[in-house]
């Protein structure tokens, strides 16, 4: 599948800037296809997956 949406490894912030994390890797699928190949591709490296949705929360709960 070739890759279309953004990855990255760094700094992840909520929108007000009051919470920061440093995933191993932030991705944006655009499709559910998308969706799937990152799922499939944590599962292999034994990562866990949080989604965050648009980061509004004022909690550290998107926070890895």
């Amino acid at each position: 599948m070739t890759e279309t949406y953004a990855r990255t490894t760094s700094a992840w912030r909520n929108w007000a800037g009051t919470v920061t994390a440093r995933p191993a890797r932030t991705e944006s699928p655009a499709s559910v296809d998308e969706l799937a190949d990152v799922l499939r591709r944590a599962h292999t490296d034994g990562l866990k997956v949080k989604p965050v949705g648009s980061g509004h929360s004022f909690t550290a709960a998107a926070a890895t």
